[in-house]
């Protein structure tokens, strides 16, 4: 079963940027990412939210 996100944040780091993903049990994961990787993700979750909205218009 997936776990609850509790908080994201994005860092600035020598090697790009780290990234702290906690979720509801308080458990942190932390990764490093290009800002070409943050790019990709930011796209992925804009197409994702573009996709929602348009399948709520088309229910409504």
């Amino acid at each position: 079963m997936a776990k609850a996100l509790s908080r994201f944040t994005i860092e600035p780091a020598d090697d790009g940027y780290t990234l702290h993903i906690e979720d509801d049990a308080g458990e942190t994961l932390e990764l490093t990412a290009t800002a070409e990787q943050l790019d990709i993700i930011a796209e992925a979750i804009e197409d994702q939210l573009e996709e929602d909205v348009e399948e709520i218009d088309v229910a409504e």
